[in-house]
C-alpha cells in the first residue's frame, strides 16, 4: 500500500475518532446542564461566593454541588464503619 495513502487513511480515522469524542462530550455537557436548575445553581453561588475571592460561575456551582453530594453520600454510607458498628 502506498505510504501516502496510509497516512491519508490514518488521518481520516483520526478525525473520525476526534469528532466522536467531541460529540460525546457535547452530549454529556447537555445532560449535566439540565441536572440542576439555574435557580438552584444561583442559590449555590450565593451561599459559596463569600468563601471564594473569584466570582463563581454556573459550572463552579455545578461542581460544588456534585462534590458536596459525593461527600455526604460517602459520609452517610460509611457512618458506622469507622466505629466498628457496620452491619
Amino acid at each position: 500500500m502506498n505510504p501516502l495513502f496510509k497516512r491519508v487513511l490514518f488521518f481520516i480515522f483520526f478525525l473520525r475518532e476526534i469528532s466522536l469524542i467531541i460529540y460525546r462530550g457535547i452530549n454529556m455537557a447537555k445532560n449535566q446542564s439540565s441536572k440542576y436548575s439555574k435557580e438552584f445553581l444561583d442559590k449555590t453561588i450565593k451561599v459559596w461566593q463569600p468563601y471564594c475571592p473569584a466570582p463563581l460561575s454556573l459550572n463552579d456551582a455545578r461542581e460544588i454541588t456534585e462534590n458536596m453530594t459525593a461527600l455526604f453520600d460517602f459520609l452517610i454510607n460509611n457512618d458506622g464503619k469507622s466505629e466498628g458498628t457496620e452491619e
